[in-house]
């Protein structure tokens, strides 16, 4: 999932927005001209334990970021579409 914005002056990480001043809205993989509302639950670099990813354990790469649905099994997430 790549960043809503490349823009990284602010962030108080240093690592990607500042997700308290920039909600991303990614575009649906399915449908491009569909946006998506997901929880931001890592920046790149962070490394995230996945839920029915064909990795156990996932870094997230330079320039993404890791989103996930309120319904685990149930969503089309990073979990489906991530690196």
């Amino acid at each position: 999932m790549a960043l809503w914005s490349k823009n990284k002056e602010g962030s108080r990480s240093g690592r990607g927005p500042d997700l308290e001043k920039e909600v991303p809205f990614p575009l649906s993989p399915k449908n491009p001209e569909q946006k998506i509302i997901k929880r931001v639950i890592a920046l790149e670099g962070d490394i995230v334990r996945t839920i029915g990813h064909k990795k156990r354990y996932v870094k997230v790469p330079r320039g993404h970021i890791w989103v996930e649905g309120d319904h685990h099994g149930h969503s089309f997430d990073s979990n489906s579409f991530g690196p």
